[in-house]
């Protein structure tokens, strides 16, 4: 039985609909799952990264700690120029560690050590207590003036940011001694230099 060419164009346009709804109706859930693929990806992505960001607090904040720890079990004497070493019986004299110049760093960027105590007033291990001749410790003139600067420098960031008064301890003496201008005109390297001409000539 032979269909009319109306019949045919009416099944092809049916046919053509019913293509097009199927389209659709394949397209809202597959536009659907890959949205929420999309989704389970980005939380995946997010917990990914907090679960790095808080390994990495975790490691900040275990070597800060260590560094407060170190810094804590130091006694009010180490950031002396001078400690007493060796046991109660035969006791004697050293430089402390916390000196030395360069600055022996143990947090990176560390720029000195210096101390506070209850009256406010300042020093720092870098230079020996006011009644101590430098001579006599093995400071001679260069090394004097090097760490002249170094403790003016600490100082002068300790009054900027208004953590410390100018003229509190040595400030004044060591803004006799040193300008701040001084100090931040000489690089790092020329006071490594200096100091290392220092210790050949003392």
């Amino acid at each position: 039985m032979n269909s009319s060419p109306l019949t045919r164009r009416l099944t092809l346009q049916r046919l053509r609909a019913w293509l097009a709804l199927l389209f659709l109706l394949l397209a809202v859930p597959i536009t659907a799952l890959v949205w929420h693929t999309y989704g389970q990806l980005k939380w995946e992505a997010f917990n990914q990264y907090r679960g790095v960001a808080e390994e990495l607090s975790d490691r900040i904040n275990a070597e800060l700690a260590g560094h407060v720890q170190l810094a804590e079990s130091r006694s009010f004497a180490d950031y002396s120029y001078l400690v007493v070493a060796g046991d109660t019986t035969a006791p004697f004299l050293q430089r402390s560690s916390l000196s030395e110049l360069p600055v022996v760093e143990d947090i990176p960027g560390t720029l000195g050590y210096f101390q506070i105590d209850t009256h406010g007033q300042f020093s720092t291990p870098a230079l020996p207590s006011d009644n101590t001749p430098p001579q006599s410790v093995g400071i001679g003139p260069a090394d004097l003036r090097v760490r002249q600067m170094h403790a003016a420098r600490l100082l002068e960031i300790l009054s900027e940011n208004q953590l410390l008064d100018h003229g509190s301890g040595r400030g004044d003496d060591l803004a006799d001694a040193v300008q701040p201008e001084e100090w931040r005109s000489t690089t790092e390297q020329d006071r490594q230099q200096t100091a290392m001409n220092a210790s050949d000539t003392s």
